[in-house]
């Protein structure tokens, strides 16, 4: 249907407004959702006599009490009066929540239905309904599984007037059929969706009992023509695709907030957001409006290319915020006509008004933002795109553009302080695929432009009035990589571009030159010219240096850093060995002040060798003398990676054993767990295998649970391994005895390695690399749950480890390869949303190849490996700046490897590896084991 008046809100006026003609380069356009939060603060936990509990393991009817609790959650639904809290055990509910009998919440007292602490409760559809229909306001629901089951529709329903000021957090929906896994709509309002993984919607019609598929490219060769979009699904037949999309947003609603969710393989888009011209008819007649997104991940799998749209699409809606976030990995369809993608990222179209894109990294995506369609009588207008990264997207070929933005149909665009980089196609293309006058208004300036393909700016006058751009960085050319009316040129040939008035790049203020990226987030080095070249647009953002950079980082880096304070010298170094290899490998500090080992040797190193290597532990006063040691084989292989100590001084070591140490060898190797005494005695030892290779390079505690994290080739209980050949990530919880409480198995390429793991407030953090591609940071919830993903693209990356402090921070270390081609340490800190604090590059001066990590009680950040300067050992302060290095034990024996570090509560630091050389002692065999220990620096 075409848009009547009715459709069009005021809104849409207003924001049109500003689009008169316009002259110089300037921030002019209205967009964006306005400020806005559903719950202020969250409420405290209520009086014992305000909780109710529920548990389906109950068998006798309830009150509500903890001794007598409810069977069912809609007897909670029923019962809860505002300020009331209840508490879902963990268990299966096969029910379908109705709120039509609940009552408000209020302001001041919301209800509030949570998961058991310690628990992950599961609702699983049984009928054909929404698992939770969502009918009142003032609610919070926490912590819940919700398993579609493929029943065809919404697992989660807020709709009617009446829905308002309700909150969705820590939660995961996977498995929904139908058109989207939650929809708002019919009036629903200040709705927030929060930490939720929203995965594996699936929609699809037409099967084809006769196409017999194991993935969606099997499809391929069953496709009609034209194409209709063939996919592989459940029960392995191809079927013909349509909309399955993570979030749907219907006319009538508005003030709908999204903030760090994880939208992952859904069938059509992870959010859609549609008004009343384009929906089904009769689902109401206003546009939503002030839809704000923050922090959320967008990603899909290769097995999936086909099978998914876009991260974000936006149509007829008003004031849409997307704001910080990562999108990655988008492809196109197969089918070019209907229920279609190109592979966008984000596609902002139809009669859209007053989007904000700022402050995202897009990668991987075929283009990744669309802007507009060739059709008359549609009006896309006032789109602002700032502070956004595009970087590494797939090769060009006849599916795939890789493209940046590429505008068809809009007026009103500010496109500034973006980075560009290595785009195939267009990095920014403006009314090249119309032949009237169609992008109207435009502004680009302070972009950097960088790759040695397709071209970074290109126009052309049939399709555009009022394009301005100016002060853009372009990397130093090979050859004519911008585009005037469908010719190369250079930028001279670009500001002289026939048929545009005022000349493009009028002033000649754009420059070309290598930016000289620094780091993945697209840093500048010191002496590039991206630095203080901007023009200085007034928006507010904080500057070094005589003025701003262009591109999406302001960088203030001046190089290698300095040290501030001299490096402590070693206070004792111990040497051990036997005839034959050892080494440590993993290091922690006891309550009192002692060390632990733990290793592996092919040798007697404190027992009878058992054959091949076995793993070694051991305790080492906090001065330096040795205490007991263990070892722990079998016939094959045991190497210990990783160690843990709780606050009772129980000592945890995981590793790799290819013998039958606590049950039958499972495959080509398992991952084992040990747990022994303060005093050395072995509690237990579990193995932990599938039919392939499963090894663990992490160890964490919580206290009492234990977290390894690794990689697998095969597959576990409940946890598949994905189709292509190669490790998976592995991540298992084992509680105090041993015994399995879950296992998370996953991956989407060739290799994917969990290399550390650590816990932290509740919360389950790992370190994953994919072979040379790019490294993660993820966060799960004790009970396995992901909240959150972040992704960073690096040139043969290599993850080493992760470390919490005190006030919740989370650190990344690793090496990657950036056009200096020599490895450059990557240390990276996040909040615990999963917010970038910073990132830093430049604190070594050399190729370095890191260990380990860890943070002292001020928030001081230890780092130890090798540089080819042999230094040793790094420490930075909180903010990031270099505090004092120290050479590397071993000098200048390159045999001397350090593969451990661990400081104690008055910030000593020890350090762990293996050398061949008479380092602390005399070599006993080809290489011995070793530990030193530094008092903490003095200011």
């Amino acid at each position: 249907m075409k848009c009547a008046p009715l459709c069009l809100s005021l809104f849409a006026a207003v924001l049109l407004q500003p689009l008169q003609a316009r002259a110089g380069l300037e921030r002019d356009i209205p967009a964006g959702s306005e400020p806005f939060s559903v719950f202020h603060t969250l409420p405290q936990p209520p009086p014992e006599d305000a909780v109710r509990y529920v548990d389906a393991a109950s068998t006798e009817p309830g009150d509500g009490s903890q001794a007598r609790p409810w069977r069912h959650i809609q007897e909670a639904l029923r019962q809860l009066r505002p300020g009331q809290l209840a508490y879902v055990a963990g268990g299966v509910y096969e029910e379908n929540l109705l709120w039509d009998q609940a009552v408000d919440g209020t302001e001041e007292a919301p209800i509030v239905l949570r998961a058991l602490p310690g628990t992950r409760p599961v609702l699983r559809n049984r009928g054909k309904r929404p698992l939770l229909e969502v009918t009142k306001s003032y609610w919070i629901i926490d912590g819940f599984n919700l398993d579609g089951a493929g029943v065809r529709s919404p697992q989660v329903r807020f709709t009617g007037d009446g829905a308002h000021h309700v909150l969705l957090r820590r939660g995961s929906l996977v498995g929904a059929g139908g058109g989207a896994a939650l929809f708002v709509g019919k009036g629903a309002h200040h709705i927030q969706v929060d930490h939720t993984s929203l995965s594996g919607t699936s929609n699809w019609s037409d099967l084809r009992e006769d196409a017999v598929c194991q993935t969606t490219a099997d499809c391929a060769a069953y496709e009609p023509t034209p194409a209709v979009g063939l996919v592989c699904v459940t029960g392995g037949r191809c079927a013909t695709r349509q909309d399955g999309h993570g979030v749907s947003i219907y006319p009538d609603t508005h003030h709908v907030l999204l903030t760090s969710n994880f939208f992952w393989n859904n069938s059509g888009d992870g959010v859609q957001c549609v008004g009343p011209a384009y929906a089904e008819p009769g689902v109401g007649t206003r546009r939503p409006h002030d839809v704000l997104m923050q922090g959320n991940t967008f990603t899909n799998s290769p097995s999936f290319d086909g099978n998914t749209e876009n991260a974000v699409d936006i149509k007829d809606c008003d004031r849409v915020t997307l704001s910080g976030g990562r999108m990655q990995h988008f492809r196109p369809t197969r089918n070019v006509r209907g229920n279609s993608s190109q592979g966008e990222a984000i596609l902002i179209h139809f009669d859209a008004q007053g989007v904000l894109v700022e402050g995202l990294d897009l990668s991987d995506a075929c283009r990744a933002v669309g802007l507009g369609r060739s059709v008359e009588g549609e009006q896309l207008a006032n789109v602002v795109i700032r502070r956004n990264v595009f970087h590494d997207p797939p090769p060009r070929s006849a599916r795939c553009a890789s493209d940046g933005v590429w505008m068809t149909q809009v007026k009103g665009v500010d496109l500034y302080h973006n980075t560009f980089d290595g785009f195939e196609g267009a990095a920014v293309s403006v009314g090249e695929d119309v032949a009237r006058p169609a992008v109207i208004d435009v502004d680009i300036w302070n972009n950097i432009f960088k790759g040695d393909r397709g071209y970074y700016l290109g126009a052309h006058r049939a399709g555009v009035v009022g394009l301005e751009s100016g002060y853009n960085l372009f990397a130093s050319d090979t050859g004519k990589q911008l585009r005037c009316n469908f010719n190369p040129v250079y930028l001279e040939g670009w500001s002289a571009c026939p048929g545009f008035d005022p000349p493009l790049d009028s002033g000649g203020t754009s420059r070309v030159g290598e930016p000289l990226f620094s780091s993945p987030a697209r840093d500048t080095e010191p002496g590039s010219p991206a630095r203080d070249m901007a023009l200085d647009d007034g928006d507010g953002a904080a500057y070094c240096g005589d003025g701003p950079d262009v591109g999406a980082r302001e960088s203030c880096s001046t190089g290698p850093q300095s040290p501030t304070i001299l490096p402590p010298s070693a206070a004792w170094g111990l040497q051990q060995g036997t005839p034959e290899d050892d080494l440590f490998a993993a290091i922690a500090v006891g309550s009192e002040g002692e060390l632990f080992y733990a290793g592996a040797s092919r040798g007697a190193f404190s027992d009878v060798p058992q054959g091949g290597w076995d793993a070694t532990l051991g305790r080492v006063s906090a001065d330096g003398h040795p205490g007991w040691s263990r070892a722990l084989g079998g016939p094959g292989d045991e190497q210990a990676w990783a160690l843990a100590v709780d606050a009772r001084g129980q000592v945890f070591m995981a590793g790799a054993t290819t013998s039958d140490l606590w049950e039958p060898l499972a495959g080509e190797s398992d991952g084992f767990i040990a747990k022994f005494t303060p005093d050395g005695e072995r509690l237990w030892v579990r193995q932990f295998g599938s039919e392939g290779m499963d090894v663990f390079y992490g160890l964490a505690t919580d206290g009492a649970s234990v977290y390894a994290a690794g990689t697998t080739t095969g597959s576990f209980p409940g946890q598949p391994h994905h189709p292509s050949p190669g490790g998976d990530a592995l991540l298992v919880k084992a509680d105090a005895d041993g015994n399995t409480v879950w296992t998370r198995v996953w991956g989407i390429h060739k290799n994917e390695v969990l290399k550390a793991v650590a816990y932290a407030q509740d919360s389950v953090y790992v370190l994953g690399e994919v072979t040379n591609q790019y490294l993660f940071v993820t966060k799960l919830t004790a009970d396995g749950t992901l909240l959150w993903q972040r992704q960073y693209t690096l040139n043969r990356a290599q993850g080493t480890a992760l470390a919490t402090d005190a006030a919740g921070h989370v650190y990344a270390l690793g090496a990657f390869v950036p056009a200096t081609n020599r490895f450059t340490p990557w240390l990276l800190k996040l909040d615990s949303t999963g917010h970038e604090v910073w990132t830093r590059t430049t604190f070594a001066e050399s190729a370095v190849a890191f260990a380990g990590m860890a943070c002292d009680a001020q928030g001081g950040v230890l780092m130890a490996g090798r540089d080819s300067h042999n230094r040793g050992l790094w420490k930075v302060s909180p903010d990031g700046a270099l505090s004092w290095l120290a050479d590397h034990p071993g000098n200048s024996d390159l045999t001397s490897l350090t593969r451990a570090v661990a400081v104690d509560a008055r910030g000593g630091v020890f350090l762990a590896g293996e050398t061949g050389s008479s380092l602390f002692a005399p070599l006993q065999g080809g290489l011995d084991a070793w530990l030193v220990k530094y008092p903490a620096p003095q200011p």
